[in-house]
């Protein structure tokens, strides 16, 4: 056999083993807070990335809307504090993805728009230094949304496909570098504002319940005298 056969068969177990296990990318949401959310109030949801394997991530322009629900029931606040980049490191998936290294905070410029009436919202960031951040299975901080509940139901949030979204490896050469992805959707449920009636049954309740547990103590109390 070829003697620089047999060198690239001998040290192709060695190149396979040492090679990243590059992946696409998946996009999640957490729970709303508060959970539920009440009619009339507003709110928060984070929006998180994580690699299959190992990505590198310079950048990315992420769409994610809103529906079901009565229509205009769960909207984007028109304003967007955009909490993520402050954000630090913390336990695992806690930080923000580019947190220290972020375009929109050098210098600050806003990150996203709320758009389609309010139940769109499209952002977009990258490192300040060009240098990708590594991207692994452990979930990353990319959204920190502000909503507003108008209207009691159930309603889904999930990211709008390509071209509205992309990640990339590197943000001079965005189609070029392009990593696939995939998203799961959330749900955010907003409840009702209990009505008055329901406060003041639960409150009664509430001291019913604490003038029982006060006189059963202080029976026994008479008892052990």
């Amino acid at each position: 056999m070829n003697p620089l056969r047999i060198l690239l068969l001998t040290c192709l177990p060695i190149l396979t083993l040492s090679s990243p296990a590059f992946g696409s990318i998946i996009v999640t949401f957490g729970t709303s807070s508060p959970d539920p959310l009440i009619a009339g109030s507003s709110g928060t949801i984070d929006v998180f990335a994580a690699s299959t394997g190992t990505d590198t991530l310079d950048g990315f322009q992420l769409g994610v809307s809103l529906s079901g629900g009565p229509a205009g029931g769960l909207l984007f606040s028109s304003t967007q504090t955009e909490g993520q980049l402050a954000v630090g490191p913390g336990p695992p998936g806690s930080g923000y993805v580019f947190f220290g290294n972020s375009l929109a905070q050098n210098p600050a410029t806003p990150i996203g728009t709320v758009s389609g009436g309010g139940t769109t919202y499209t952002g977009f960031d990258a490192t300040f230094d060009f240098f990708p951040i590594s991207l692994t299975t452990t979930p990353q901080l990319l959204y920190r949304l502000n909503l507003d509940a108008v209207t009691a139901g159930i309603y889904t949030i999930d990211a709008i496909a390509s071209p509205t979204s992309a990640f990339f490896s590197d943000q001079l050469d965005p189609i070029a570098s392009d990593i696939p992805f995939i998203s799961t959707a959330g749900i955010i449920t907003v409840a009702a504002v209990p009505e008055p009636g329901s406060l003041l049954f639960c409150g009664f309740v509430a001291v019913y319940a604490g003038a029982r547990r006060w006189r059963k103590k202080r029976t026994s109390q008479s008892s052990c005298v």
